[in-house]
């Protein structure tokens, strides 16, 4: 397949997760394929699906994170329509089922017709995020008795129980504990633990994903903070806020610019269920379901052209 013909003949690019797009932009996506042709196994997978024999209508890639995947990003061309999308989307998530997937993300711009799209096809939404870029201020005002510094063993079970503070039952579901993947930094104030912070690097660009205890104050210098203190490694810094954590844009709107707009992270539970139900169950095809015990089977009509 010509992915440069794909480029040309785009109509729309909707990227459906941040750190993709922050980290690797939109030249990741040939290299991503490339990749994954070459190598097996791989923490990925992509799927294109056809209008007829000569037209692709759209192609994707799902990343494997946790239990489950997450959609990174979907390019549709002049030959989509929403039917095809429909059968995409929930082609590739009865096939995320089959690779043993519990569930399956997506982020998605608020109020766009791809929120509506991945709802049809029994997606619920769960959470927000918003990124912003870093820009570096020469006077900055410090927080009073706060550090950051790397994360220590001592430090997991306090980070934990922030955590376990701070998420609902269906974000717990999807981001690993402090236990499982302990933060790269962690937030002092006073000598306690008030905070923690993932980091997504890649060559000179890097994304900071904060999260707070509730009885923290001033979130805006803290995060403000950790990124001045990464600052001396990277070229581009970006923080990416979620759920709790989010701030009024009026308080970042000093020291950051907007690198997204709002977008609404959204999921879909799935079930493998016994082969000999699916006639009773199958939604596969029509996508009109929303239950949370989907069948998962293969489908003569959906066909991987990677």
């Amino acid at each position: 397949m010509d992915i440069q013909g794909v480029y040309r003949n785009r109509s729309k690019v909707l990227w459906l997760n941040t750190e993709l797009f922050l980290l690797h932009g939109f030249n990741h996506i040939p290299e991503s394929i490339g990749v994954e042709c070459l190598l097996v196994p791989t923490p990925w997978f992509t799927r294109s699906i056809q209008t007829d024999k000569r037209h692709l209508s759209a192609i994707t890639q799902v990343e494997r994170t946790h239990q489950g995947g997450q959609f990174l990003w979907m390019v549709t061309t002049n030959f989509s329509n929403e039917e095809a999308l429909l059968r995409l989307v929930d082609g590739v998530t009865a096939e995320a089922g089959h690779r043993g997937y519990f569930y399956i993300t997506a982020s998605v711009d608020q109020g766009s017709e791809m929120f509506d799209l991945f709802k049809r096809v029994g997606f619920t939404a769960i959470d927000t995020e918003q990124a912003w870029e870093y820009q570096y201020q020469e006077t900055f005002e410090e927080p009073k008795n706060a550090v950051w510094r790397k994360s220590s063993p001592s430090d997991i079970s306090a980070i934990n129980c922030i955590q376990s503070n701070l998420f609902s039952p269906a974000q717990k579901w999807i981001t690993p504990s402090a236990l499982k993947s302990p933060p790269d930094y962690t937030l002092l104030i006073d000598g306690e633990v008030q905070g923690s912070a993932y980091i997504i690097k890649n060559n000179n660009t890097a994304i900071a994903i904060p999260y707070y205890s509730q009885s923290v104050l001033f979130q805006n210098q803290n995060t403000t903070l950790l990124l001045r203190t990464l600052s001396n490694s990277t070229l581009r810094l970006y923080v990416l806020l979620r759920g709790k954590q989010l701030l009024p844009e009026s308080d970042l709107l000093e020291g950051y610019k907007k690198a997204s707009d709002k977008r609404i992270r959204m999921i879909k539970h799935i079930a493998v269920m016994n082969e000999s139900l699916e006639t009773e169950y199958n939604h596969v095809k029509n996508g009109s379901t929303g239950d949370v015990l989907t069948p998962l089977s293969k489908t003569v009509e959906f066909k991987d052209k990677i």
